[in-house]
Order: C-alpha cells, then structure tokens, then sequence
C-alpha cells in the first residue's frame, strides 16, 4: 500500500531497494533474514502478548503483567547482543536505564487500590475519597 500510495516517499524508496536487493542476495544471506525475521516475529512479539495475555489470566494484576511487557526492548536489545553481537548504542542504554529506573519506581511506590468501582456502577466512596464496590 506504501509503495503505491507515496512511491517517492523514503519508506518506499528504501522498501523498493530491499526487494530489488532480495534477488541478489544468496540462500545463506536469504536463510539469515528469514530465522531473523521468524524470532521478531515468535518471540519478540507474538511471545511477550501471549506472555501478557497468559499472566493477567493466571492472577497477576494488569500493572504486573504491563510491566513485565514494558521490558521487551531490554529483551530485545540483550538478546540482539548476545545473538548476533550487537552492541546497543549510547541512547539505547540510556532508554534501558529510564525503562528500568521506571519499573524500579513503579515496583517500590505503594500501589494504588485495585478494586475501584465507579459510583455509577454501585460503588461508595470510603473515607479516602477511594470508590470500592458495596
């Protein structure tokens, strides 16, 4: 759809060059792109929204579950240096450092209550200002 609604666009010019760069490419070149493809794909993605998906449905909170989901790019990045020696740039130690100094800010505030109802909805307000269900 990109390549035919903005055909001079960066994204499709550079879309257009891989697959015009695919045909050139030998099978052991072509084998690398597809198992690397197949892991972003598996694991990267189609893993952690099942992981997401699993843990909220096994008693972990929803703010557990999204923030073990919130370290998928530390994952990615660690296994893209560990699998293929890439090594993260500056920026993107810097990024894991704030994902991380958010978890660890997230993990050690008091959590916030989690059986909240709205008043429409049969709640009453306690002496906090909390709506919880009757």
């Amino acid at each position: 759809v990109l390549l035919l609604a903005l055909p001079s666009s960066a994204p499709a010019i550079e879309v257009t060059r891989f697959l015009e760069a695919l045909g050139t490419m030998d099978s052991g070149v072509k084998a690398t792109l597809a198992v690397s493809a197949t892991w972003c794909g598996a694991v990267t993605v189609a893993y952690t929204i099942w992981a997401q998906s699993f843990g909220q449905s096994s008693g972990i909170s929803a703010t557990q579950a999204n923030l073990i989901y919130t370290t998928q790019p530390l994952w990615s990045v660690l296994f893209a240096w560990l699998l293929v020696s890439e090594v993260p740039t500056a920026m993107e130690v810097v990024g894991g450092a704030v994902i991380g100094g958010a978890l660890w800010l997230t993990a050690t505030s008091e959590a916030a209550p989690t059986s909240a109802v709205a008043p429409e909805c049969g709640g009453e307000e306690d002496e906090t200002g909390v709506t919880t269900s009757k």
